[in-house]
């Protein structure tokens, strides 16, 4: 009797000690790197998948990046793994901490876009709320594109200004280091300020061949799934 009563309680008390285990925190559970399923734009045919994905989705999508123009590929120039969309050039930077693993490029700068600093008597007053003057390149920026800029990411996804507004073409633009914004009046109210297609643009300058824009097909995400599970007393 005293037998199964020991027995009883081994049996209660084993499954509290195994999930006592378990839950410790020097229990690690291994998991295979996932991917979340890429993105694929028939418009383009490319795909848009990790370490690019997360960037995409989160500052501004198709609004501010614009479609997938090429596939992620290993820069011939610089060996950085980068994708080209209409508007940027994103880039992957694994060593930087978050959030900064994926940055875009400095394509702005990189097709001479920048103007000579403004002159002192050109800054705007610092306490002119429609405007804000940037020292570290000289350069203001007003009014709509004050308010998109500060609205779709920043400097994290534009850049400081390099230019002043000027008048391309009939379209009014100004440049940033990795970007450049637009002014379509006739447009509703509310998205009179776009992005403009930076990044086709560079890619045509820098050269790429345009093997890189081929329509591609769809690529399947893998699947997650547990590969080792280790316990530590």
């Amino acid at each position: 009797m005293k037998r199964k009563s020991a027995l009883l309680v081994l049996a209660l008390a084993l499954p509290i000690a195994l999930a006592g285990l378990v839950f410790r925190p020097h229990s690690t559970v291994q998991v295979a790197q996932a991917q979340t399923a890429p993105l694929y734009f028939p418009e383009t045919g490319h795909n848009v998948g990790a370490p690019f994905l997360f960037y995409f989705e989160n500052h501004g999508g198709l609004q501010t990046i614009g479609y997938p123009i090429t596939e992620a590929f290993t820069d011939p120039f610089t060996g950085r793994l980068v994708q080209y969309f209409q508007n940027v050039r994103l880039e992957s930077w694994p060593k930087n901490p978050d959030p900064y693993k994926v940055q875009p490029g400095l394509i702005g700068d990189q097709l001479g876009k920048g103007q000579p600093p403004l002159a002192p008597s050109q800054i705007p007053f610092g306490n002119n709320p429609d405007c804000q003057y940037f020292p570290e390149t000289g350069h203001s920026l007003c009014f709509e594109f004050l308010k998109a800029f500060k609205a779709r990411g920043g400097i994290d996804v534009f850049g400081y200004p390099i230019a002043e507004i000027n008048v391309e073409n009939g379209l009014t633009v100004q440049y940033f280091q990795r970007a450049r914004m637009e002014w379509h009046p006739e447009y509703p109210s509310g998205h009179k300020v776009t992005v403009g297609p930076l990044g086709s643009i560079y890619f045509d300058f820098a050269g790429l061949t345009p093997d890189l824009l081929t329509h591609v097909a769809p690529i399947s995400a893998r699947e997650e799934r547990i590969t080792q599970l280790q316990l530590f007393p």
